[in-house]
């Protein structure tokens, strides 16, 4: 575990002790499934450029991951005394494993079905910790995902769905290729970098070739949709605005960014990924973009609800319940059919106002 110096300069000596101790306990170890059916190994082994394997790499992508994880948590609650003091604290936890395994055996498979129960034992335990640490009357707890999946493309085929598994460097060598041909014929110049659907432009290379922007774009994206994409939205076409008001249109829209260099978003075919094998996300499919929400505390209403929900949901809806102004850039809405009623007397104010309707956008790191 580390920290940015933006923080303090040196980790906490608890810290330095949980790294210095507990990854041990997790390496050589069997993760096996309920019918005893191994479906991992924690083993020490060579990394793919054939150096030792890191712990990342290895416990990653098991349900260790996500118990080394909640064990760091506990450790944190305990010693820096969180939701002990007069103020509310904030404690988030990425499980990352889940995310590790997704890609590289797909949502269909018996290790990803296997996580899934054993993250739900691991909450359990998590929840009864923080109930006997601070009461879960105290406690509000959310559970969402930043994205979904596709289905590993072989499994769609079985099928017979239309899917593929790309060769994202190849198709990268082409587009290159194609914009040599047009920008800087005889002179090659390595113009885009890919991580299928996402196109990253090298200003300078375009800068040479005395190719502005919107053109650099324009090109690329052409050349995305020759190697199969089925559209695309460039940088500067996102910063004005410029997109169909439908939702797809909307869901591009709501993942620009000013920053960076020039880029390209392509809209890949259905369950078509970027790696030769394995699986990836980035698409604006339901099976990418539908992910959980789900809520516990004493201020929401038990239940099930139908109505259109987005992660962005949660900053206005925790920030009415705190009392607190919602952060400025904030696009999503309160979830006040979600929240419990106001008692019938005394005063609870959870200060909604019109937030409005944020449009449906592409949840993303």
């Amino acid at each position: 575990w580390i920290t940015s110096t933006y923080y303090r300069n040196d980790l906490p000596k608890w810290v330095q002790d949980f790294n210095s101790t507990r990854p041990a306990k997790y390496w050589d170890r069997e993760w096996k499934g309920a019918q005893g059916a191994v479906l991992g190994s924690t083993s020490h082994r060579k990394g793919k450029d054939g150096s030792e394997a890191g712990f990342y790499e290895v416990i990653g992508s098991t349900s260790f991951g996500n118990d080394y994880e909640f064990e760091f948590a506990k450790e944190l609650m305990v010693y820096e005394n969180i939701g002990r003091g007069p103020s509310t604290d904030l404690l988030s936890i990425s499980l990352s494993p889940n995310d590790i395994l997704g890609h590289q055996v797909g949502p269909d498979s018996p290790e990803m079905q296997q996580m899934a129960l054993d993250l739900d034992r691991e909450l359990a335990d998590f929840f009864n910790f923080l109930g006997h640490q601070i009461g879960l009357a105290n406690v509000w707890i959310a559970l969402s995902a930043d994205h979904g999946v596709s289905s590993l493309p072989d499994a769609v085929k079985k099928l017979r769905i239309p899917a593929a598994n790309l060769d994202a460097r190849k198709l990268e060598a082409e587009i290159n290729s194609a914009l040599t041909a047009k920008f800087s014929s005889g002179h090659p110049a390595a113009y885009v970098k890919l991580d299928y659907p996402l196109a990253w432009l090298d200003q300078d290379a375009f800068a040479a070739a005395h190719v502005h922007e919107h053109d650099a774009e324009v090109a690329v994206g052409e050349a995305m949709k020759q190697g199969g994409a089925r559209d695309y939205y460039t940088k500067s076409q996102l910063a004005e605005g410029e997109v169909p008001n439908t939702p797809l249109g909307r869901k591009y829209l709501n993942s620009y960014s000013p920053e960076g260099s020039w880029f390209v978003m392509g809209v890949p075919d259905i369950y078509t990924v970027g790696p030769g094998k394995g699986t990836d996300h980035t698409s604006p499919y339901n099976y990418d973009t539908h992910v959980p929400l789900a809520v516990y505390g004493l201020p929401f209403q038990p239940g099930t609800y139908r109505t259109s929900v987005e992660p962005v949901d949660l900053a206005p809806t925790i920030a009415s319940l705190l009392g607190i102004n919602a952060p400025t850039h904030s696009v999503g809405r309160v979830l006040t059919e979600a929240l419990a009623p106001a008692p019938a007397s005394g005063f609870m104010g959870y200060g909604i106002k019109g937030s409005g309707f944020g449009p449906e956008g592409k949840p993303h790191p």
